[in-house]
């Protein structure tokens, strides 16, 4: 049943394009006034082109046989001679095959008759057809005739030229979903079909005055108005009426009073300066119209692509300082799309800071024809803020004689800004807990010195320094006296106190360029850059006595000490060295008494 359907369907456009082509064939040869039966135009060979140029190449067999068919049987009944029907059959076959071999790719699509240069492609492959289909009709007719050649030439071309166009167009127009064919459309198009007809009828209808020009008028105008359907519909009205006419004697052309074979000539003559009149007007009339097509969904691309981009373009003409604004740099601006300002009100919508950024930027775009660009705030109506940045260039004319507008485009970058600014509290929130957290690794919490690690890495940078510079060096290692019998006796507290309070005296009694850290519980270490141990000596001693005579509030101490010992460096020694000569000397100020200072040997 499937398989039923489908041959069904396959045969459809066959059988009704046989049909077609044969009702029409019967017509013309009703109507034929040139010799041997051939009418003024031959509307079966438009007709077949026209559904060759419609259809897939698998599905030209069926077509081609059934308008063979036909072809044979309303020639057969014309002349009663059947090799001379299946060779006028053949030669109408062949000129539609012709066309489309000759035609480009491109050209077999609807497009062939919207573009002036695809229309002279088109015209000129129905041409050579033409005069090929007459070559093998003259043939089956019986030998060379020039009138033969002449009548069937033109029949065959007039006939693809007027009504191939009618049926890919209005095809075209059928299927297309952007541009689809309404109740008006049809309408329209059956008033000016009578329009023709009415022109033509009433040019035909005497044979006093010529008058063939009105129906050419009448062309244009449906030209005009439809594009390439107008045109070849309108030419095929008058085809078909001053057909008619002239072979009953009626019209101007019957006036001339020549041979009928001339008549048709004539007449035909008259149908293809028509078609050339009003083809490359509808051409060029389907170009602009696809162009304005073209460029409106273009424009409405862009304003797409504005709105998700978040920019919009402007344009300040120089010579009337009028300022057109884009539907995206409104929205931006804070206004409704399609608003309008002139230039002092664009300016007045920037923050009063940023207004001589602004100005200063168009000026020295004016003065060096430089491009420009600038980032600037704008004040919407409702007080909000915007970020935006601007850039653009002079817009020169055709003729180069300067500059005729500013040409720019405005990117709201308020959430580049904001992220920005969101990025740099957030690096300097990073940066300052990163010094906190590097202090806070570096510092005893205690009493706010240097830890061990950071000043023994200091002692090492000195040392460092004194052997590249030969600079003398000198540390001191400071214990607290008795510091356990103070914990043990008064509490940690109380110890906790004492080392709080010497901290604070470090910092009141060493120089700026001296360094001072808590090694271990109740030990320090200074480092005295620059400094000998005979200079060293008087600096320490009376860091030792500003100890002793300190009072000590809240601890119910009445005295605390310090015994130091003092190392200066000499060349080769490290930080253990250094550290180790100080250490002894330490130890030996406490067993000698304590309240002490003792320099190492």
């Amino acid at each position: 049943m499937e398989r039923v359907k489908i041959f069904l369907s396959a045969m459809v456009r066959p059988v009704v394009t046989g049909a077609i082509y044969y009702l029409l064939a019967h017509l013309s040869l009703v109507a034929a006034m040139g010799s041997y039966g051939i009418a003024t135009i031959w509307a079966p060979s438009g007709v077949l082109l026209g559904i060759l140029l419609l259809t897939r190449r698998n599905r030209w067999p069926g077509i081609i046989l059934a308008c063979g068919i036909a072809g044979v049987t309303a020639n057969y009944n014309s002349s009663s001679d059947f090799l001379l029907a299946c060779g006028l059959t053949l030669a109408n076959l062949a000129e539609s095959l012709l066309v489309i071999r000759l035609l480009s790719p491109e050209a077999r699509r609807f497009g062939v008759f919207a573009e002036p240069y695809r229309i002279i492609q088109f015209a000129v492959a129905a041409v050579i057809a033409g005069l090929v289909s007459a070559t093998i009709a003259t043939y089956f007719v019986g030998g060379w005739s020039a009138a033969v050649f002449i009548s069937w030439a033109t029949t065959v071309i007039l006939g693809m030229l007027i009504v191939t166009p009618i049926i890919v167009t209005m095809a075209f127009h059928l299927s297309s979903k952007r541009d689809p064919i309404t109740a008006r459309d049809v309408a329209y198009g059956v008033l000016a079909v009578c329009m023709v007809a009415s022109t033509t009828i009433l040019v035909f209808a005497q044979d006093t005055y010529p008058l063939l020009f009105l129906p050419l008028a009448a062309v244009i105008m449906v030209t005009y108005l439809f594009g390439p359907t107008g045109a070849a519909g309108s030419v095929f009205v008058i085809a078909v009426i001053g057909s008619l006419a002239t072979a009953s004697g009626h019209g101007p052309i019957p006036v001339l009073d020549v041979e009928q074979e001339t008549n048709v000539l004539f007449f035909q003559f008259f149908l293809g300066i028509t078609l050339i009149s009003s083809f490359p007007l509808a051409a060029l009339l389907a170009q602009r119209s696809r162009n304005l097509s073209e460029l409106e969904q273009s424009n409405r691309m862009l304003e797409m692509a504005e709105r998700a981009a978040h920019v919009g373009h402007w344009r300040l003409e120089l010579h009337s300082n009028q300022l057109t604004l884009s539907d995206e740099v409104c929205r931006i601006h804070g206004r409704g799309p399609g608003s309008q300002a002139s230039l002092h009100e664009a300016i007045k919508t920037y923050h009063p800071d940023d207004r001589k950024i602004v100005l200063a930027s168009l000026h020295h775009t004016m003065t060096t024809g430089e491009p420009f660009s600038f980032e600037a705030r704008l004040m919407r109506p409702d007080g909000e803020i915007r970020h935006i940045c601007s850039s653009g260039a002079l817009e020169r004319g055709p003729t180069s004689d300067g500059p005729i507008a500013i040409f720019g485009m405005l990117m709201d970058i308020t959430e580049k800004v904001e992220s920005l600014s969101e990025l740099e509290k957030a690096r300097n929130k990073a940066e300052t807990e990163a010094r906190n957290a590097a202090i806070l690794a570096e510092t005893d919490q205690l009493t706010g010195l240097a830890n061990r690690r950071k000043i023994l890495g200091d002692l090492r940078i000195e040392i460092a320094r004194a052997e590249a510079f030969g600079a003398p060096l000198t540390i001191a290692v400071l214990d607290v006296d008795y510091f356990k019998s103070i914990n043990d006796t008064l509490g940690h507290a109380a110890g906790d106190e004492v080392l709080v309070q010497m901290g604070k005296i470090f910092a009141g009694t060493l120089r700026k360029v001296d360094m001072v850290g808590r090694i271990g519980g109740e030990e320090f270490v200074v480092i005295l850059p620059g400094t000998s141990a005979q200079a060293a000596v008087p600096l320490v001693e009376r860091l030792r006595e500003t100890i002793a005579a300190a009072h000590w509030p809240g601890t119910q101490l009445k005295q605390v000490t310090v015994s130091i010992g003092i190392a200066s460096h000499s060349h080769g020694q490290d930080d253990r060295v250094l550290m180790l000569a100080a250490d002894k000397a330490l130890y030996k100020a406490k067993r000698d008494g304590r309240n002490l200072l003792r320099v190492a040997a």
